[in-house]
Formats: C-alpha cells, structure tokens, sequence
C-alpha cells in the first residue's frame, strides 16, 4: 500500500443541504478528528479497570489562504454570519481540483472562523467546526 501524499487534499462545502458543493480554494491543511468517550464501569474488588465504549463526537478544522471570490469561501463566510448548519466533505486526493476517492462526509455545526494579515505573508483564513451527528468515511 502506497503512501499518500497531502498536498492534494480537498474540502468541500454546502452551506444549504441542496447537495451543490463548492471546493474551498487555496487550501493549506484539513483535519478531522474523532473522538469517543469511555465509561468506566469498574468496580471495587477488582485489581484491573475496566470500560465500555460512550458516544462519539468529531470536529473539523481547516486553514486556507483567502481568495476574495472564491465561491467556496464566500459559502463558507455567509453560512458562518447566520446559525446555521453545513455540509462537508474531506477528500484525502483530488483529481484536477475536483473531488474524487475516498473522502470523510458529514454536518457541521459552525464554530470559529478566523482571518489573520501579517507583514510579508498572504491573508489566511483558519475555520473550525463541531459535527452534528455521524460522521461518514466514503471509500470510493
């Protein structure tokens, strides 16, 4: 199995569940990370402790450098003014700036959007999300 390599990755928003995604341009990094909680269910008596799995939860975090027309970012910015959901999809490889192969696909609610202009370096833009219900692994 050959490595992958992650200057290829894609993210890709729908900021209205029409099922119309837009690629987020410029994109620098993605991570999605999953995390479960574990019960305890130890009891006195016994030398070892012992668990059983809780609920899961996921949160998505992206880094970009800002295009002032993207169609991508302007969806991620507006969805990020109003309460609202969003859909994602992270994509490990893309195929001419379009997604393809396996890919993380779920709802978003919004968190933190950041811009940030530093001397001598391009505007970036930072985006974090927590997600609302499963999280999907698509293996295309």
């Amino acid at each position: 199995m050959a490595a992958i390599s992650g200057n290829t990755g894609l993210l890709s928003v729908d900021a209205d569940g029409s099922g119309s995604y837009a690629n987020i341009a410029s994109l620098t990094s993605w991570t999605v990370e999953v995390s479960g909680e574990q019960v305890e269910t130890s009891a006195m008596g016994s030398n070892n402790k012992s668990f059983i799995t809780g609920q899961y939860s996921w949160t998505i975090s992206a880094e970009m450098r800002y295009e002032e027309d993207d169609i991508g970012q302007e969806l991620l910015q507006s969805s990020m003014l109003t309460p609202a959901i969003m859909y994602v999809k992270l994509y490990h490889t893309s195929s001419s700036g379009t997604g393809s192969g396996d890919y993380w696909g779920g709802t978003v609610v919004n968190g933190t959007v950041s811009h940030t202009a530093s001397l001598n370096d391009t505007v970036n833009v930072s985006f974090s999300g927590q997600g609302a219900g499963t999280l999907s692994y698509f293996n295309a």
